[in-house]
């Protein structure tokens, strides 16, 4: 057997078999159907590592070859023969992304305290396990009737829940893995709910806590960021379309990972707009936004343009390759914001691909 840097290449003389790699994970703490799509992408993992492993067995180093070299001809041979497994395991993890998820409203236990006449809100503490964590874990926010149209009906129908000891609470979540076997909870918000109906929520509060874990490591707590990259080849749904023409997705450029967002088509004097818009969630502060972009357009005239609650922060035109551009911002908890990215063109002339593109969008909280 020949260690070359952490790989591990057993030389097989009489074709041994290759031993199954077994997990010894265990997710029975996560939520029966969280559960399964996790298990269902372990399966495949471990058929990607085992035939990794089996043609990993199957080389062995010539007398000629450097130990880089050999290095190099292993793992072109692994992403040829190990493709289909690869493909699978990728169409696992990426199934993962088309469901949401929530906690059961018996999982969490709701504190709404005392109503703040001054403050017209109500100061709510959420606590529970959610159902996969080992801790109770607690999450403050507050519900106000500040801005709400028909205040009256709404504390009179809230007041009259907290007396009674009747309000129930929902976590929405999210999941998400990778080709490294991390998996990464993300909670979106808590929803109050009368808990007579569980229905329609009474008010939902944005957050953004995370937790990851994998087959060795059971949930503990992160803090995510706010994420879009196109690979799906979909439109994210917390993205809005506004201007003369709809965004699209495009695989004819992107920065990193086959596809990316592409302006809409539009002629002189016309704009296309995408935004982003969201609170800033309870216990985090926005800090940090970055994207990658491309402009093909006339130079000092047709814009790509970038906005930050209406103000706009940076602007490109010409021929601008593919780039990565990030802004320091410094949005305290429970502070609306809106990202907007708009291609603009002028009154005349069209030059280039008379286009620009956006990829690999982050969206940082601490």
């Amino acid at each position: 057997m020949r260690r070359i840097g952490a790989m591990v290449v057993a030389i097989t003389i009489l074709g041994g078999a290759v031993p199954h790699i077994v997990s010894a994970a265990s997710f029975d703490y996560l939520p029966e159907n969280a559960r399964e799509l996790v298990e269902a992408a372990e399966e495949a993992r471990e058929a990607w590592e085992a035939r990794k492993a089996e043609v990993e067995a199957g080389l062995t180093i010539e007398p000629w070859e450097t130990d880089e070299e050999f290095e190099e001809r292993v793992e072109e041979a692994v992403e040829v023969e190990a493709a289909a497994e690869r493909r699978y395991l990728e169409f696992r993890l990426d199934e993962l992304r088309y469901y949401e998820f929530s906690s059961e409203p018996a999982e969490l236990d709701v504190d709404a305290g005392d109503y703040d006449r001054d403050a017209r809100a109500w100061d709510v503490t959420v606590a529970g396990d959610l159902g996969f964590l080992d801790d109770v874990t607690e999450f403050e926010f507050s519900y106000s009737l500040e801005d709400a149209d028909d205040r009256a009906a709404k504390y009179e129908r809230f007041s009259g829940l907290v007396e009674d000891g009747a309000v129930a609470a929902r976590a929405r979540y999210a999941l998400r893995g990778n080709m490294d076997g991390e998996y990464f909870i993300r909670i979106s918000g808590i929803e109050l709910l009368d808990e007579s109906e569980l229905t329609d929520p009474i008010h939902t509060a944005s957050l953004n806590r995370g937790y990851e874990f994998s087959r060795d490591q059971r949930p503990s707590e992160f803090q995510p960021d706010t994420a879009f990259d196109f690979a799906d080849g979909r439109i994210p749904s917390g993205l809005e379309m506004s201007g003369d023409a709809d965004w699209r997705i495009t695989g004819s450029t992107y920065s990193t990972v086959g596809r990316s967002l592409q302006a809409g088509d539009i002629t002189h004097n016309q704009e296309t707009t995408v935004s982003y818009s969201g609170e800033v969630p309870a216990g985090s502060t926005l800090t940090e936004v970055s994207f990658a972009r491309r402009v093909s357009s006339e130079a000092n005239f047709d814009f790509l343009k970038f906005f930050v609650n209406g103000t706009e922060i940076d602007s490109w035109s010409g021929e601008v390759d593919w780039g990565d551009v990030s802004y320091s911002l410094d949005v305290p908890a429970g502070e609306e914001f809106e990202l907007s990215w708009s291609y603009v063109k002028d009154y005349s002339i069209d030059e280039g691909q008379d286009t620009a593109w956006i990829d690999d969008i982050r969206i940082l909280f601490e």
